[in-house]
């Protein structure tokens, strides 16, 4: 309570004198709970030259970080995702108290965020009668891996028929919905359990939904995709970890580079477009996958 009085009295922001912060309190060993994590306090980050002070509003709890918290932390060290809130206190330019910005940073009520530093990403949001949870999806990491590889990496067009793997998941549910509003002939996703795939179809543009975990065999997939576009497909959109990417290349059995080579000289076939999507950095590749190695194509290459 000092603190804050000496605060208010020097005219600066009224800061709490702890701040609640998520740790990880044991690594996880099968299924994620609440025994994982601890609620605990701490004195409030002190604010120097160049930096902000944020006050989250959300967090983004992606996959990504189960990976994360596993291989890259240690337990006791408290939990860091992205996430949207506003400056409390701003000793930094380009900045101001108020501002809707977003943020790599910890879970914790006030974050100290060094806009100097690119792993904290700081941007300033515009104010656009969205939720400012918006940015952490629809406007954030998933939509924007979604638009720029739908638009670059493999670009769409109009009329194709687009496999989508993991539609349901955050960035395949933006895919799907996009190749929809912009006119694709069908969107076929895959995804499971069961019940997934009933969102993807009811809430993301799925025309159908595959249940990978009910298709497991190579050849049944082979079946149900055959089934679902006689045709074939246009557009495959997968995850670079993503075994649907092998399950795919035996629709008509060839190698994805044979894939793409055969787009190239416009021969008709299964597959035409592979694209892998780094969560991480937002860089969108072209993975060409033969014999266990992978190399990236230029964007002009992998439509004619």
């Amino acid at each position: 309570m000092e603190a804050e009085a000496k605060q208010q009295q020097a005219g600066g922001p009224q800061l709490p004198s702890k701040v609640q912060r998520w740790i990880l309190a044991k690594k996880p060993k099968g299924a994620i709970g609440p025994h994982n994590f601890q609620l605990m306090e701490a004195d409030p980050p002190q604010i120097d030259h160049g930096k902000v002070l944020v006050r989250p509003e959300y967090f983004s709890v992606d996959p990504y970080l189960r990976g994360w918290v596993v291989h890259e932390m240690s337990e006791g060290e408290v939990m860091v995702s992205g996430l949207v809130g506003r400056i409390l206190d701003s000793r930094h330019d380009s900045f101001k108290s108020g501002q809707l910005v977003f943020c790599y940073g910890e879970w914790q009520t006030v974050v100290l965020a060094d806009p100097s530093n690119r792993k904290s990403q700081v941007m300033a949001l515009p104010e656009q009668g969205v939720k400012p949870s918006a940015y952490l999806g629809a406007l954030g990491m998933p939509g924007a891996t979604a638009y720029f590889g739908l638009k670059y990496a493999a670009p769409f067009k109009k009329g194709d028929i687009c496999l989508v793997s993991s539609s349901a998941g955050a960035v395949g549910s933006m895919v799907s919905q996009l190749c929809k509003l912009w006119g694709a002939k069908r969107v076929i996703g895959s995804a499971q359990p069961q019940n997934k795939c009933e969102v993807a179809e009811k809430k993301f543009a799925n025309d159908h939904c595959i249940d990978s975990g009910k298709v497991d065999a190579y050849e049944k997939m082979q079946e149900e995709l055959k089934r679902l576009s006689p045709e074939g497909y246009d557009l495959f959109w997968v995850r670079q970890a993503s075994t649907a990417r092998e399950r795919a290349d035996t629709c008509i059995g060839l190698t994805t580079q044979e894939l793409v080579q055969a787009r190239l000289t416009g021969r008709s076939l299964c597959f035409s477009a592979l694209v892998s999507i780094s969560s991480f950095s937002l860089r969108t590749t072209l993975v060409v996958q033969s014999t266990g190695h992978s190399s990236t194509m230029r964007e002009s290459s992998v439509r004619p």
